[in-house]
């Protein structure tokens, strides 16, 4: 759909369209200027209501959206919201249990997407908070990327998104920008905080929680080990008076 919408965004005046077995013949006299358009106009209004649908975050916007395309009988026999509250509320539910949390919880977040976590998630027992005292301004505007490999010293991987299901094999290069682009200023450092949760995580003391160094350059290398949902920060410090002046949001890793 975006390569028709594309190609035909392209050409606003009606093109010729030869039938190839009769080269005399011309398809697009069946069609009139205003048909044309009509057409063109909706393709592309389809084709960013399908962008969307794909982009959604979580599965049931998706399939609100999908329903833009094909219609409310598309994913008739589920109830998108209800199914969406339930499962926040067995997040919550399962959330009890601390971070060791049962693999339950895994399936909910696959299923929905990271929007179904409680704030309460970011903070279990066990997260150690921040040393650095803050500087006179903390930039939120830090975002931390992956990439996965199957090994820290093979070559190019791919990129993940976070909340997006991975294996539990190979591992994980985590980067940092500031404002999506810049690299970390030369006169800061950055430390990363890598939080674990699940029952087997918590189970052989692999919590974690602290706050580690780079392990090449400002980037982070971690293995893809245990079933759970999984946190990684980025902190940036400056280096003359050791003041926090950036973090990053969370990005979660999720293990299946």
């Amino acid at each position: 759909m975006g390569r028709l919408d594309d190609w035909l965004q392209a050409r606003p005046d009606k093109p010729t369209v030869l039938n190839p077995s009769l080269m005399s013949q011309d398809f697009a006299e069946l069609w009139n200027d205003i048909q044309y358009a009509n057409f063109r106009n909706f393709v592309n209004k389809y084709r960013n209501w399908i962008d969307e649908a794909v982009e959604a975050p979580t599965r049931s916007d998706s399939i609100e959206k999908w329903r833009k395309v094909f219609g409310d009988e598309f994913a008739k026999g589920e109830n998108v919201k209800k199914a969406e509250d339930s499962a926040v509320r067995q997040a919550l539910l399962l959330l009890k249990e601390g971070a060791a949390h049962l693999d339950t919880l895994v399936d909910t977040v696959i299923d929905f997407g990271i929007n179904v976590l409680p704030l309460a998630f970011r903070s279990p027992p066990h997260l150690q908070a921040p040393r650095w005292q803050p500087a006179e301004t903390v930039s939120r505007n830090v975002q931390v990327t992956a990439e996965y490999r199957s090994s820290g010293s093979t070559g190019r991987g791919h990129r993940v998104n976070s909340g997006e299901r991975l294996p539990a094999r190979g591992g994980l290069w985590f980067d940092v920008r500031i404002n999506k682009f810049q690299t970390v200023p030369g006169d800061c450092y950055v430390r990363w905080r890598i939080t674990n949760t699940g029952a087997v995580a918590m189970a052989l003391r692999k919590g974690r929680g602290g706050f580690e160094k780079p392990t090449d350059g400002d980037r982070r290398w971690e293995a893809l080990e245990y079933r759970g949902v999984h946190m990684a920060e980025a902190f940036i410090i400056r280096r003359r008076d050791d003041r926090l002046v950036g973090y990053s949001e969370p990005f979660y890793v999720v293990i299946k």
